[in-house]
């Protein structure tokens, strides 16, 4: 077991985390409010569509997955729950666009959440942690966009996921707990890819590679060399996800889009 922290420790730790909550409670807020201001896009709309339509007809289960062109395939089947469930029924008729919205916060605070306790886990600092989290979050692109620019969150989600299971099984310090959680993330991830394989084989060929490739070199760096700076790199590595122009090489323009 580690040792109590010094009181002193305990109070900087402490300011930090409320702090941390603060900051994630203030872009929340700020989401809810773009979301209650921005009209639904027609790529958007593209997506309702599909979401409401029936399974039945003249197009097969596979054709309907790729036609949510507003979402990375394997949150279909979800929005499509979602929406069909009936939940929320007062906030459909107010506000049909923080309606349609809500899963997309819901992950952005999942993603933020498990970024942050995920780099103080493996940096073993919480001022790094918070560093990077105060990074990501005050990004004005993050802060803007978080709930319309979907395929962002949803691959910076992933990839998080998908780090912490490489650290989890490097790291000689294993419990029960975090055999748990990484038997769960593993299917979780695998479930994910399998899916996105329909539409995005080479994101998919990407992440194989990095894989195999740069896995192995990770795990080594991080049993023989000095762990502080594989750890810092780990605790950024997702933010920096939040942080790179992707679009230019994984977003798929819509006819209606301008550049």
């Amino acid at each position: 077991m580690r040792a109590k922290p010094p009181g002193g420790e305990r109070a900087v730790a402490t300011y930090l985390l409320v702090l941390a909550g603060v900051l994630l409670l203030y872009a929340l807020v700020v989401q809810v409010w773009i979301s209650l201001r921005v009209p639904l896009w027609g790529d958007e709309f593209d997506t309702i569509a599909p979401a409401f339509r029936s399974w039945r007809g003249g197009h097969s289960f596979w054709w309907q997955i790729g036609q949510y062109n507003a979402n990375p395939p394997g949150d279909n089947l979800v929005l499509r729950g979602y929406h069909r469930s009936g939940v929320l029924p007062w906030l459909r008729a107010a506000s049909p666009e923080l309606f349609w919205r809500l899963p997309y916060l819901m992950v952005f605070t999942a993603t933020l959440s498990a970024m942050f306790y995920g780099a103080w886990r493996w940096t073993d600092s919480l001022f790094i942690a918070f560093l990077a989290f105060a990074t990501a979050i005050s990004s004005p692109g993050l802060l803007e966009y978080g709930n319309v620019v979907r395929f962002y969150i949803w691959l910076a989600f992933f990839t998080t996921l998908l780090l912490w299971q490489f650290l989890q099984l490097a790291d000689r310090r294993k419990t029960g707990r975090h055999f748990f959680f990484s038997l769960v993330t593993t299917v979780a991830v695998c479930f994910h890819l399998v899916i996105a394989a329909i539409a995005y084989f080479f994101l998919v060929y990407t992440v194989v590679w990095l894989v195999f490739d740069v896995y192995k070199a990770g795990v080594r760096t991080l049993k023989r060399a000095s762990t502080f700076f594989p750890r810092l790199l780990a605790g950024f590595l997702p933010f920096i996800m939040y942080k790179v122009e992707l679009k230019h090489w994984l977003f798929i323009p819509h006819p209606w889009a301008k550049d």
